[in-house]
Protein backbone atom coordinates (compact mmCIF):
# COMPACT_ATOMS: atom_id res chain seq x y z
CA UNK A 1 0.00 0.00 0.00
CA UNK A 2 2.55 2.51 0.99
CA UNK A 3 4.87 2.01 -2.31
CA UNK A 4 1.95 2.22 -4.59
CA UNK A 5 0.65 5.32 -2.60
CA UNK A 6 3.90 6.98 -2.44
CA UNK A 7 4.80 5.98 -6.18
CA UNK A 8 1.37 7.46 -7.69
CA UNK A 9 1.86 10.83 -5.59
CA UNK A 10 5.47 11.21 -7.37
CA UNK A 11 3.97 10.33 -10.65
CA UNK A 12 1.59 12.63 -10.50
CA UNK A 13 4.19 15.45 -10.03
CA UNK A 14 6.48 14.52 -11.86
CA UNK A 15 4.16 13.90 -14.40
CA UNK A 16 3.44 18.01 -14.13
CA UNK A 17 6.81 18.69 -14.89
CA UNK A 18 7.15 16.61 -17.62
CA UNK A 19 9.40 16.67 -19.54
CA UNK A 20 11.82 18.93 -16.89
CA UNK A 21 13.96 16.73 -14.42
CA UNK A 22 12.46 16.68 -11.30
CA UNK A 23 14.51 16.41 -7.99
CA UNK A 24 12.59 14.12 -5.60
CA UNK A 25 13.63 14.62 -1.68
CA UNK A 26 13.40 11.50 0.60
CA UNK A 27 11.42 11.40 3.65
CA UNK A 28 13.16 14.25 6.31
CA UNK A 29 10.49 14.50 8.81
CA UNK A 30 11.54 15.39 12.29
CA UNK A 31 11.23 13.00 15.16
CA UNK A 32 8.52 15.13 16.45
CA UNK A 33 7.05 15.43 13.29
CA UNK A 34 6.99 11.39 12.59
CA UNK A 35 5.65 10.86 16.22
CA UNK A 36 2.60 12.59 15.43
CA UNK A 37 1.59 10.01 12.96
CA UNK A 38 -0.89 7.11 13.45
CA UNK A 39 1.47 4.46 16.16
CA UNK A 40 4.52 6.92 15.47
CA UNK A 41 4.87 7.99 19.15
CA UNK A 42 5.82 3.75 19.82
CA UNK A 43 9.30 4.19 17.70
CA UNK A 44 10.23 8.01 17.49
CA UNK A 45 12.80 8.60 19.93
CA UNK A 46 12.21 11.94 22.27
CA UNK A 47 14.43 14.42 21.31
CA UNK A 48 15.95 17.63 22.43
CA UNK A 49 16.21 19.43 19.33
CA UNK A 50 14.56 17.29 16.46
CA UNK A 51 15.70 19.70 14.23
CA UNK A 52 19.36 18.11 13.93
CA UNK A 53 18.55 14.85 15.28
CA UNK A 54 17.75 11.51 13.94
CA UNK A 55 16.69 12.77 10.59
CA UNK A 56 17.85 12.82 7.05
CA UNK A 57 21.14 10.77 5.86
CA UNK A 58 21.31 9.79 9.61
CA UNK A 59 17.79 8.42 9.40
CA UNK A 60 18.41 6.40 6.42
CA UNK A 61 21.79 4.53 6.69
CA UNK A 62 20.61 3.48 10.82
CA UNK A 63 19.71 -0.21 10.75
CA UNK A 64 16.14 1.03 12.75
CA UNK A 65 15.16 3.02 9.27
CA UNK A 66 16.17 0.43 6.80
CA UNK A 67 12.88 -1.73 6.61
CA UNK A 68 11.14 2.30 5.67
CA UNK A 69 14.00 3.14 3.42
CA UNK A 70 13.92 0.75 1.31
CA UNK A 71 9.84 1.08 0.95
CA UNK A 72 11.09 4.83 -0.37
CA UNK A 73 13.28 3.08 -2.59
CA UNK A 74 10.75 1.05 -4.18
CA UNK A 75 8.24 3.62 -4.92
CA UNK A 76 10.69 5.66 -6.77
CA UNK A 77 11.93 2.43 -8.79
CA UNK A 78 8.23 2.28 -9.59
CA UNK A 79 8.10 5.74 -10.82
CA UNK A 80 11.21 5.42 -13.11
CA UNK A 81 10.90 1.59 -14.53
CA UNK A 82 7.18 1.17 -14.22
CA UNK A 83 5.16 4.24 -14.96
CA UNK A 84 8.53 5.86 -17.11
CA UNK A 85 8.77 8.82 -15.52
Amino acid sequence: YMVDTLARGLACLSAMCYPKPVIVRMSDFKTNEYATLLGGSDFEPDEENPMIGFRGASRYYNPRYRDGFKLECKAIRMVRETMGL
